[in-house]
């Protein structure tokens, strides 16, 4: 019997457990990235906005670069 089996685990599961202190490394390596990618920028701030797709906002904050 697997342990997901014996403890009742169902469902999409992560491949493995990683700790808060992990998790946060990884993130905070990927927001650095941001810094440096200007797409990667522009979506995260379309999703502070709380939109998935571009906003009306982000489109005219690109519109200003001449």
């Amino acid at each position: 019997m697997t342990e997901r089996d014996r403890l009742g685990l169902r469902g999409l599961l992560p491949p493995r457990v990683i700790s808060f202190e992990q998790q946060y490394d990884r993130f905070m390596e990927s927001f650095r990235s941001l810094e440096h990618n200007t797409e990667g920028h522009r979506l995260f701030m379309s999703w502070m906005l709380g939109n998935n797709s571009e906003s009306a906002e982000v489109k005219k904050y690109d519109g200003i670069h001449h």
